[in-house]
């Protein structure tokens, strides 16, 4: 058991200077960390961790990782590289606890999987699951440090934006069941096309125990490639339009779905739009029931679910219009299931984007695309903003338009604003899409008047 700092020493290899003593947890900044825990002083570009030590004392902390001997009198663990050696600790306390361990990534959805996930395990008592997006290698070692004695599952979610970054959170988190959600353009212009997105996300499998078992969506065209990448662990597969192992749904549109597992059906009322998040439900379920929950839990779970912030989030808009909040994040597969949700609703329809980022050479035509088939689809009219904006328009023709700032954009869609009026705003992280809609819907009116 890493119970005292002499332990994590031993594991890194490393010199403990100063006194020994236990910990009782591990923080990378001194912002949040509490008294007891260990310091881990990581290194960026721009900072140190090493010049918060004197920090970290006075809150507390009873020892530091660092990567060379600083003067303070706070116990150090000095080693080459923090990072690693956080990865390393982290993992070794992973390996104390004998729990279902599950490790999700994908293009699109894993946060909501995520948190589907974590509904329906919690009717089996405490659990670990992933807060926010930490989900990188910093994010997963950090989440990993909160498995407790009492916790019965956990839920880790990966994301990565190279080639090899899920595979060295995959050999940390030693995940017992690993899932790939889909695979989609998010980063392409980091990893260069489709087919080396797909091998990325392939990789949690490679990460799993040996006795784990990889969950694979067999409607997937890249299915194949991620058994064959799953080499010697247990495969079972999910799906909607496959013949699945374990566990299938039958999905329509605006309709219950589904969902069938060892001879039991059941129909599920998912609180959330759109087809795509029932396969995000699906997964959800195949996770679930792997780690031991019933299909009448996974009921339960999935129909208690609420729009996480920033996703397909329904709003009072001003004037009686609806705002649907999708601003968390865009790619353009993202882009096309929200332009299919708001094809579902009634009213006039109304989509304003923004630019999606890290697209590479293909940027041009994916903007386009999207505008092609909103038009396609019967939206409205388009608000485009940013320097894609043009495409977008060009794609969607008359009914379209394009601002160079946000404040423009707000005063020209004041027309929009009434009874009967459908508005889905969507764009990149870096697009700060969410400050319009802050200013259009009905609480944020009310707090500036």
């Amino acid at each position: 058991m890493l119970k005292k700092l002499s332990h994590i020493a031993d594991l890194l290899n490393a010199p403990l200077i100063g006194g020994d003593s236990g910990f009782r947890g591990v923080s990378s900044d001194t912002r949040t960390l509490k008294s007891g825990e260990l310091f881990v002083a990581l290194r960026g570009p721009n900072f140190s961790g090493g010049e918060y030590l004197d920090t970290a004392l006075k809150k507390g902390a009873v020892g530091a990782i660092t990567d060379q001997l600083y003067k303070s009198s706070l116990p150090q663990i000095v080693v080459t590289d923090t990072l690693s050696a956080l990865g390393m600790v982290a993992s070794a306390w992973r390996d104390q606890f004998d729990i279902p361990l599950m490790a999700i990534t994908g293009s699109n959805g894993k946060t909501t999987v995520k948190e589907m996930v974590a509904l329906i395990l919690a009717q089996l008592g405490p659990g670990t699951v992933t807060k926010g997006n930490l989900n990188n290698d910093i994010g997963v070692p950090l989440t990993l440090f909160n498995l407790s004695s009492g916790d019965r599952w956990a839920v880790i979610e990966m994301g990565a934006s190279a080639l090899g970054e899920i595979a060295r959170l995959s050999a940390i988190a030693q995940p017992t069941i690993a899932l790939v959600n889909n695979v989609g353009s998010a980063h392409l212009g980091g990893f260069g096309s489709i087919r080396n997105i797909a091998r990325a996300k392939g990789e949690i499998y490679a990460g799993l125990r040996s006795d784990g078992v990889a969950l694979i969506n067999c409607d997937l065209p890249q299915a194949d490639d991620w058994v064959a990448m799953a080499t010697g662990r247990e495969v079972q597969t999910y799906g909607s339009c496959c013949e699945p192992s374990l566990i299938s749904a039958v999905i329509k549109s605006r309709e219950p779905f589904e969902i069938s597992y060892k001879g039991e059906s059941l129909k599920v009322e998912l609180p959330l739009p759109g087809e795509h998040n029932k396969m995000n439900a699906l997964a959800a379920a195949a996770l679930a029931v792997q780690a031991g929950a019933s299909l009448g839990q996974v009921k339960n779970g999935l129909e208690s679910m609420q729009a996480i912030p920033g996703r397909l989030e329904s709003k009072p808009g001003r004037g009686g219009a609806v705002v649907i909040d999708d601003t968390y994040n865009a790619s353009p597969e993202s882009m096309m299931r929200a332009v299919e949700v708001l094809s579902s609703m009634e009213g006039r329809r109304i989509l304003v984007v923004g630019d999606m980022g890290e697209l590479g050479e293909d940027s041009p035509h994916l903007h386009k695309q999207i505008g092609v088939m909103a038009k396609s689809a019967g939206i409205d009219s388009m608000y485009a903003l940013g320097s894609s904006a043009s495409e977008y328009v060009s794609g969607f023709g008359d009914g379209a338009a394009l601002f160079e700032d946000s404040e423009k954009l707000v005063v020209a869609l004041a027309d929009e604003l009434a009874m009967g009026r459908v508005i889905l705003v969507k764009g990149s992280r870096f697009m700060k899409m969410e400050q319009i809609v802050r200013k259009i819907t009905v609480k944020e009116a009310d707090d500036q008047s």
